[in-house]
């Protein structure tokens, strides 16, 4: 699909960034579940020293803007975590499955901006990144930011 994109309009236009983002971010949703079974526990294990980074690249001022925009509580409703204990693992799963589709998504979007800045297309290149931060690099630093929270509070396995 995005193949077809690239010749219809181009990667040089913003608008095959939107349509990049988009349908990366409909993918994550198709392979997020399955990609998360696959991929090693200590792949997803958040270590403590990396709090600092997410201060650093603004991680909670992320969170907040999708608070502003209400995006949090569409989240929230498709989690539907009650608040207790007993769903913290069904909790921890869906942050998961979350944080490997947006990784996926990512990988999607570097791989496009690294084909637009080879094949010439700067400013092209330049919005697919902007994009990938935005829609994939962003949110998996949120989703990492929430596993580090939750790890002390589920029990250990293995």
């Amino acid at each position: 699909m995005l193949g077809g994109f690239w010749v219809a309009i181009g990667p040089g236009h913003p608008v095959f960034a939107v349509v990049a983002a988009t349908w990366t971010l409909l993918l994550g949703a198709l392979v997020g579940e399955p990609l998360t079974r696959r991929t090693p526990d200590g792949w997803l294990r958040v270590p403590p020293a990396e709090r600092i980074w997410h201060r650093r690249l603004g991680v909670a001022r992320f969170d907040r803007l999708l608070d502003r925009i209400r995006w949090n509580r569409v989240v929230a409703r498709m989690r539907s975590y009650d608040g207790t204990r007993a769903a913290l693992p069904a909790l921890d799963r869906a942050v998961r499955e979350s944080l490997v589709a947006h990784a996926a998504g990512f990988a999607v979007h570097a791989g496009l901006t690294v084909a637009a800045a080879a094949a010439g297309y700067g400013w092209g290149a330049l919005w697919l990144l902007l994009g990938g931060l935005a829609v994939h690099a962003w949110p998996a630093l949120l989703q990492r930011s929430l596993r580090l929270r939750l790890q002390p509070l589920l029990p250990r396995t293995g």
